[in-house]
Protein backbone atom coordinates (compact mmCIF):
# COMPACT_ATOMS: atom_id res chain seq x y z
CA UNK A 1 0.00 0.00 0.00
CA UNK A 2 2.95 2.32 0.42
CA UNK A 3 2.90 3.14 -3.31
CA UNK A 4 -0.65 4.50 -3.23
CA UNK A 5 0.30 8.12 -2.45
CA UNK A 6 2.04 8.30 -5.85
CA UNK A 7 -1.29 7.50 -7.53
CA UNK A 8 -2.85 10.55 -5.90
CA UNK A 9 0.11 12.59 -7.07
CA UNK A 10 -0.87 12.02 -10.71
CA UNK A 11 -4.38 13.41 -10.21
CA UNK A 12 -4.99 16.92 -11.54
CA UNK A 13 -8.28 17.67 -9.73
CA UNK A 14 -7.34 18.97 -6.24
CA UNK A 15 -10.46 17.55 -4.57
CA UNK A 16 -9.96 14.09 -6.05
CA UNK A 17 -6.24 14.25 -5.25
CA UNK A 18 -7.08 14.95 -1.59
CA UNK A 19 -9.54 12.03 -1.58
CA UNK A 20 -6.95 9.65 -3.06
CA UNK A 21 -4.30 10.82 -0.61
CA UNK A 22 -6.68 10.19 2.31
CA UNK A 23 -7.62 6.76 0.95
CA UNK A 24 -3.91 5.89 0.64
CA UNK A 25 -3.24 7.03 4.21
CA UNK A 26 -6.11 4.96 5.57
CA UNK A 27 -5.20 1.86 3.54
CA UNK A 28 -1.63 2.13 4.78
CA UNK A 29 -2.87 2.22 8.40
CA UNK A 30 -5.73 -0.25 8.83
CA UNK A 31 -6.33 -2.97 9.82
CA UNK A 32 -2.71 -3.42 10.97
CA UNK A 33 -3.17 -0.49 13.36
CA UNK A 34 -6.34 0.49 15.21
CA UNK A 35 -8.77 2.83 13.50
CA UNK A 36 -9.14 6.31 14.97
CA UNK A 37 -11.89 7.67 12.69
CA UNK A 38 -15.15 6.44 11.20
CA UNK A 39 -13.61 6.29 7.72
CA UNK A 40 -10.71 4.21 9.04
CA UNK A 41 -13.09 1.90 10.92
CA UNK A 42 -15.24 1.31 7.82
CA UNK A 43 -12.16 0.64 5.68
CA UNK A 44 -10.79 -1.75 8.29
CA UNK A 45 -14.12 -3.59 8.35
CA UNK A 46 -14.04 -3.91 4.56
CA UNK A 47 -10.49 -5.32 4.57
CA UNK A 48 -11.32 -7.86 7.28
CA UNK A 49 -14.48 -8.95 5.46
CA UNK A 50 -12.73 -9.16 2.09
CA UNK A 51 -9.84 -11.22 3.43
CA UNK A 52 -12.23 -13.49 5.34
CA UNK A 53 -14.21 -14.15 2.18
CA UNK A 54 -11.05 -14.87 0.18
CA UNK A 55 -9.81 -17.22 2.89
CA UNK A 56 -13.08 -19.14 3.06
CA UNK A 57 -13.56 -19.39 -0.73
CA UNK A 58 -16.95 -20.98 -0.23
CA UNK A 59 -19.26 -18.33 -1.60
CA UNK A 60 -21.00 -18.13 1.75
CA UNK A 61 -21.87 -14.91 3.48
CA UNK A 62 -19.77 -13.99 6.49
CA UNK A 63 -21.66 -12.00 9.08
CA UNK A 64 -20.57 -8.45 9.71
CA UNK A 65 -21.90 -8.73 13.23
CA UNK A 66 -23.40 -5.68 14.89
CA UNK A 67 -21.71 -2.97 12.85
CA UNK A 68 -24.03 -0.42 14.43
CA UNK A 69 -22.47 -1.18 17.79
CA UNK A 70 -18.80 -1.25 16.88
CA UNK A 71 -18.87 1.60 14.35
CA UNK A 72 -21.01 3.93 16.47
CA UNK A 73 -18.22 5.19 18.77
CA UNK A 74 -16.23 6.28 15.69
CA UNK A 75 -19.32 7.84 14.11
CA UNK A 76 -20.23 9.75 17.30
CA UNK A 77 -16.69 10.98 17.91
CA UNK A 78 -16.24 12.19 14.32
CA UNK A 79 -19.67 13.85 14.28
CA UNK A 80 -19.00 15.58 17.61
CA UNK A 81 -15.61 16.81 16.37
CA UNK A 82 -17.03 18.03 13.03
CA UNK A 83 -14.87 15.64 11.02
CA UNK A 84 -17.84 13.72 9.57
CA UNK A 85 -21.21 14.62 8.08
CA UNK A 86 -24.22 12.33 7.93
CA UNK A 87 -23.98 12.39 4.13
CA UNK A 88 -20.34 11.26 4.17
CA UNK A 89 -21.10 8.49 6.69
CA UNK A 90 -23.91 7.21 4.46
CA UNK A 91 -21.64 7.38 1.41
CA UNK A 92 -18.91 5.35 3.14
CA UNK A 93 -21.39 2.70 4.28
CA UNK A 94 -22.99 2.52 0.83
CA UNK A 95 -19.60 2.09 -0.81
CA UNK A 96 -18.70 -0.69 1.61
CA UNK A 97 -21.99 -2.54 1.02
CA UNK A 98 -21.72 -2.23 -2.76
CA UNK A 99 -18.15 -3.52 -2.64
CA UNK A 100 -19.16 -6.47 -0.47
CA UNK A 101 -22.09 -7.32 -2.73
CA UNK A 102 -19.87 -7.33 -5.82
CA UNK A 103 -17.36 -9.55 -4.07
CA UNK A 104 -20.01 -12.04 -2.91
CA UNK A 105 -21.38 -12.38 -6.44
CA UNK A 106 -17.99 -13.15 -7.97
CA UNK A 107 -17.03 -15.63 -5.25
CA UNK A 108 -20.44 -17.32 -5.37
CA UNK A 109 -20.32 -17.59 -9.17
CA UNK A 110 -16.80 -19.03 -9.23
CA UNK A 111 -17.68 -21.57 -6.54
CA UNK A 112 -20.80 -22.65 -8.44
CA UNK A 113 -18.78 -23.11 -11.65
CA UNK A 114 -16.24 -25.32 -9.86
CA UNK A 115 -18.97 -27.65 -8.60
CA UNK A 116 -20.67 -28.17 -11.98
Amino acid sequence: MRGWPRYGGQEKDPQRKAELTEIARICDKVPEHPAATFHEAVQSQWFVQMFSRIEQKTGTIISNGRMDQYLYPYYKKDMDEGRLTEEKAIELLELMWVSMAQFIDSVHFSCRRRHQ
